[in-house]
């Protein structure tokens, strides 16, 4: 177990590794999740600003779709449009953006964990890369589109911020990479937060200055959102967002005691959508059991410590998702930032046990039980989507939404389409309104309508996302089934037409 490869070797497995990861990007990616809301929102306004140099969204609730448009990223979705510029415009395209973020992610995480070094053994570095890759909540945040991975990306830098060994240098770099923290997303600027004090409270000396310089970096990014929305008048747009995916807005008119009591109650309902980051991940049982095996070997050896990797492991898993979670939500998308630590950590306090090589029959059950259980958080997430994917392979191809809606649309319409089709109209029409955008519809919009692709069926409506005769109103007399549809078992659509 202790004997190490060469480094060339790891980082021949590590590249090899990594074109796997990318391969399952472009062959499995288009097929993995199906298309939905938050990819959609985050997709359309860069599909806009790099095919028609339009900075604009018709996806979003809380502008209409000629201002300059405020979402809840907006690093990632300038990124994504330079992206769409360079590749093109296809699902698998859009979808491999986030498997290029993340492998860019881990290997500064592996350069981090090598060089300070933390983990001093090679094959153990590359299980902790996998094991950075594979569970469930981290899944589904590169096969669905989200800008979490812009958040990750940041963050791992940061880490690797800290191999500077010019504190100067550091101190600058910090700041420069705080400073997009706030364009990425406010829930990373608060991940930030919770966990610099954490580090703060285990060595204020060490992380304190460059604490601050991250603090100033987000201080001068958000003077810069603040000075670009407010010179393209949509600052007020900004802070109205901002506060809908907030508890601030559901907090008026309620006294202190009341808001206090519900943010605790919602800690404990793991049927709520706040809190379903712990709940929802499969793969975060099986971590926190182990994580639990290494404190209890490690007090039952007498060679735990206040400040070892393992406690502060137990710290984060327990502080972050409880903090974000009273502060507005932790669902499955926001459990990369009690995951990464996690993982990290357990591998770090693996290394230390077979450094310290406490008997043969001891380390030998802990690897056991170190190995197990990693193996089954892992299998839990990718590979188990992988293998459910491979069962509906052809149910998911949207291939198939493509084929069907060529030689239908042209140029020139104007058109009110579910989420599924948006990659197969984007490229196609400039003028698309998606649900979230219904009630922002004026009237001359919905009179210039020529198309609507939704999915008929009452199941697949929601109060948002209205049927046709909340879309047209009272023109509904003018428009007429086409009589073409398609229902692959996972998408399903009908096209109507205007008279």
């Amino acid at each position: 177990m202790k004997k190490n490869i060469s480094l060339t070797s790891e980082i021949l497995i590590l590249i090899g590794l990594g074109i796997a990861f990318l391969l399952v990007g472009i062959f499995f990616g288009p097929r993995l999740q199906p298309v939905w809301i938050d990819e959609v929102v985050l997709a359309e306004p860069a599909a806009n600003l790099a095919l028609y140099d339009s900075f604009t969204s018709a996806a979003w609730y809380h502008q209409n779709a000629q201002e300059f448009h405020v979402s809840t990223s907006f690093l990632y979705t300038v990124l994504l449009a330079l992206w769409i510029k360079v590749l093109g415009f296809s699902i698998e395209k859009v979808r491999l953006f986030n498997y290029v973020l993340m492998l860019l992610s881990i290997t500064v995480i592996w350069l981090f964990i090598k060089n300070l070094p933390l983990i001093k053994f090679s094959w153990l570095r590359i299980i902790l890369v996998v094991s950075c890759l594979l569970p469930t909540g981290i899944t589904f945040i590169y096969i669905s589109g989200r800008y979490d991975t812009s958040c990750i990306f940041l963050s791992a830098l940061v880490l690797g911020a800290f191999l500077i060994k010019d504190a100067k240098i550091r101190w600058l770099t910090m700041t420069i990479i705080g400073f997009f923290f706030p364009l990425s997303g406010l829930s990373a600027v608060v991940f930030a937060i919770i966990f610099g004090v954490i580090l703060l409270l285990f060595n204020f000396q060490r992380f304190f200055r460059e604490f601050v310089a991250l603090i100033g970096g987000f201080i001068l990014g958000m003077l810069f959102l603040y000075a670009l929305y407010s010179t393209n008048g949509v600052w007020d747009d900004f802070v109205g967002m901002t506060l809908g995916h907030s508890v601030a807005n559901a907090n008026l008119n309620r006294s202190v005691i009341d808001i206090i009591f519900s943010r605790v109650s919602k800690l404990f309902d793991q049927k709520d959508y706040l809190c379903r980051g712990c709940s929802g991940d499969m793969s975060f049982p099986p971590l926190s059991v182990l994580l639990m095996i290494l404190i209890f070997y490690e007090l039952l050896t007498k060679s735990f410590q206040w400040r070892s990797p393992s406690f502060f492991a137990l710290i984060s898993v327990i502080t972050i998702p409880t903090t974000m979670c009273f502060l507005g939500k932790y669902p499955l998308y926001y459990s990369w930032m009690s995951m990464f630590p996690l993982i990290i950590c357990i591998c770090w306090s693996f290394n230390n046990i077979l450094e310290k090589n406490t008997g043969k029959i001891q380390t030998t059950i802990i690897t056991t039980a170190f190995l197990v259980l990693l193996l089954y958080a892992n299998l839990l997430g990718l590979p188990s989507l992988a293998q459910i994917t491979l069962q509906q392979w052809e149910n998911n191809d949207y291939a198939k939404v493509q084929n069907f809606l060529d030689n239908k649309i042209n140029q020139e319409d104007n058109i009110y389409a579910d989420f599924q089709a948006f990659y197969a109209l984007k490229s196609r029409a400039k003028r698309v309104y998606f649900p979230p955008y219904n009630a922002q519809m004026t009237p001359e919009d919905r009179d210039n309508l020529s198309l609507i692709v939704i999915d008929p069926r009452a199941s697949a409506r929601a109060p948002w996302n209205p049927g046709l005769a909340e879309i047209v109103g009272d023109s509904l007399p003018q428009w007429y089934d086409t009589g073409e549809q398609l229902d692959t078992g996972t998408y399903g659509m009908k096209l109507y037409r205007k008279r």
